[in-house]
């Protein structure tokens, strides 16, 4: 038989337990997340990562390019030099990304792993227990490379364009492939994503489709009469919200003209955009040439003021080529809000059958007539569409437990003869 005192009761085994989960530091590698230089970017990865503090210990390593710093220092924008701390309870640091616009994009990793040398030297010397990266590449390729170095597991988070577009290009793709088959695990966000993954010869062992959550502190119904009027949106006429950041990929271009071809059918409506980008200019004027009569750019908004705007919406819009699953659509279904959508990437998957309109990408007369369509403002049950979105935290509890799985488990008779010594003194 075992006696007492050295036996490894439950009470050990609790405490053990506990104590791996609670102490594990976790490095968190993306350059898709706010910072001061652009403050509204990636606010889906800030709300992950506030769930995800509250169960380990979080490192920020935010990667900011060289050439978005060079623009927000015109508006007086600048980052901190050092490791700061966020509110949230974790640490954040925005190291230069050093890169070549437009030239060697197979490389960028690369050019990103010699810009973070010194930081990840730093933090590497504090060995966390595991690395997590957004975005395939460079992120993804950096983070892996960085944590099999350090001899801990790696997980890539996917989001959509970064599997299937970037790996169009030949080379870049084979970096790519070369990464997720490097890393220990691979997070898509729609099963999609995850079915591209299989295409590019991944292990479907190590791939696990996770939706991200949405904050229902934050993003739930409310009153739309009281939203409107917050948001200075007076009419009666119904509001059509378009969120995210201006750039090729989101189709904005398809989505004024598709609109400008409702309004001159006869319907009415107010369209709002929330957002900015690079292309925020040339949509203006294009706005203005085809005379559309209600059209807001409001510019970008703070993620905590975006719930408003899609509680004051009968519709939210996207017009996207490609995508993964969108964060602004979960987050306008947990504010009660409907969509009108491209049918690219994993959308399909979320939609409510009978409540949002999915069109193809290649359609602009079936965006428009959906928009005509939508302009009658037909009602649907706000609770209903807000009870199909998962929580953050359900999200970031299932990302932890799949690390947790990878890390190394600490041998229970070890424990047991610590246990016995300290008993002993």
């Amino acid at each position: 038989g075992v006696d007492n005192a050295s036996r490894l009761d439950y009470q050990d085994i609790s405490s053990l337990f506990s104590k791996l989960e609670s102490s594990m530091r976790l490095a968190f590698l993306t350059n898709v997340f706010p910072s001061p230089v652009s403050p509204t970017k990636g606010t889906f990865n800030l709300e992950l990562a506030k769930a995800l503090v509250e169960d380990c210990e979080l490192s920020m390593i935010v990667p900011v390019a060289w050439t978005d710093q060079i623009r927000a220092r015109r508006a007086g924008r600048t980052l901190p030099r050092d490791v700061v701390r966020h509110d949230a309870g974790f640490s954040v640091c925005y190291p230069t990304y050093w890169y070549s616009p437009g030239i060697g994009r197979s490389r960028y990793d690369q050019m990103m792993a010699w810009s973070l040398r010194t930081k990840l030297k730093e933090i590497g010397s504090d060995r966390p227990d595991a690395v997590l990266s957004y975005w395939a590449h460079p992120d993804g390729a950096v983070a892996t490379r960085w944590a099999n170095e350090l001899g801990i597991p790696s997980w890539m988070m996917l989001g959509g364009s970064d599997v299937l577009l970037l790996t169009i290009d030949r080379s870049r793709g084979d970096v790519i492939r070369a990464a997720l088959m490097a890393a220990d695990g691979v997070i898509a966000v729609s099963q999609d994503i995850a079915n591209a993954l299989s295409n590019l010869g991944v292990d479907s062992a190590k791939v696990h489709v996770i939706r991200r959550g949405v904050d229902d502190q934050t993003f739930h119904p409310r009153n739309r009469g009281s939203a409107r009027a917050e948001r200075g949106l007076e009419g009666g006429r119904p509001v059509l919200l378009w969120v995210g950041r201006m750039v090729p990929v989101k189709g904005l271009d398809r989505l004024l003209n598709a609109a400008a071809a409702a309004q001159n059918d006869g319907a009415d409506f107010e369209l709002v955009l929330a957002g900015d980008g690079p292309l925020r200019s040339t949509l203006e004027s294009q706005a203005e040439e085809l005379g559309l009569k209600r059209v807001r750019f409001v510019g970008g908004v703070a993620h905590s003021d975006l719930a408003a705007w899609y509680r004051a919406a009968d519709w939210t819009l996207l017009s996207s080529l490609s995508e993964g699953i969108p964060n602004v659509l979960l987050e306008s279904h947990a504010c009660g809000t409907p969509f009108i959508a491209t049918d690219v990437g994993g959308v399909s998957e979320i939609v409510l059958d009978g409540v949002d309109r999915l069109v193809p990408s290649d359609d602009p007369d079936a965006l428009a007539r959906a928009i005509k369509q939508a302009s009658t403002n037909i009602e649907v049950d706000r609770e209903a569409v807000s009870g199909s979105v998962g929580t953050l935290e359900s999200a970031s509890q299932r990302v932890l437990g799949l690390i947790r799985q990878t890390l190394p488990v600490e041998d229970p008779a070890d424990h047991a003869l610590t246990v016995d010594s300290e008993r002993a003194s």
